[in-house]
């Protein structure tokens, strides 16, 4: 089934849903310790962060920091092979940069963004509002649009071949 964790600033410790794992921690943090699995993952909080693997089995991964500086800033593994992929940080950074990450497709938007893929990947949309857009993939990267814009605002994409449709620096 379903499982929805919500409070002001939630620490998962070890959630496993059959379902959808929704992740809610209002005005507070959202943290990942060990592991969030569903088949759909949504995590929000005023910074969403955690050295722990995130999993969504088969259908759609969506961070959201919405903190005053809310950062997104995964540092385990990131699994989301089986649908989209949207990491928001509007007033943060995005950060999911463990070697390990698998996405299929990734729309991300925060003043940096920073994002690696064990294998191809698909950017449907990467925008850093204030600093670099850096992704690096193990296998070929596919984008739609990667924008950086600001101080120290480059566009790197490295990859085992690299199709890109619009880069904007």
């Amino acid at each position: 089934g379903d499982v929805g964790l919500t409070g002001v600033g939630v620490d998962v410790a070890t959630a496993d849903a059959e379902g959808v794992l929704t992740v809610d921690a209002g005005t507070g943090d959202a943290t990942v310790s060990a592991k969030a699995e569903g088949s759909s993952v949504s995590l929000e909080g005023a910074n969403v962060t955690g050295a722990g693997a995130v999993t969504a089995e088969a259908g759609t991964l969506q961070v959201t920091a919405d903190g005053a500086t809310g950062d997104i800033d995964l540092t385990g593994v990131v699994t989301a092979d089986g649908g989209a992929t949207t990491l928001t940080a509007a007033n943060g950074a995005v950060s999911a940069a463990n070697a390990g990450n698998d996405f299929q497709s990734v729309t991300a938007t925060g003043k940096s963004v920073t994002l690696h893929d064990t294998d191809e990947v698909t950017l449907t949309s990467v925008t850093a509002t204030a600093g670099a857009a850096t992704v690096t993939a193990g296998g070929k990267i596919t984008a739609t649009s990667v924008t950086a814009s600001g101080t120290g605002g480059d566009v790197g994409l490295t990859g085992v071949g690299v199709d890109v449709a619009t880069a904007d620096a």
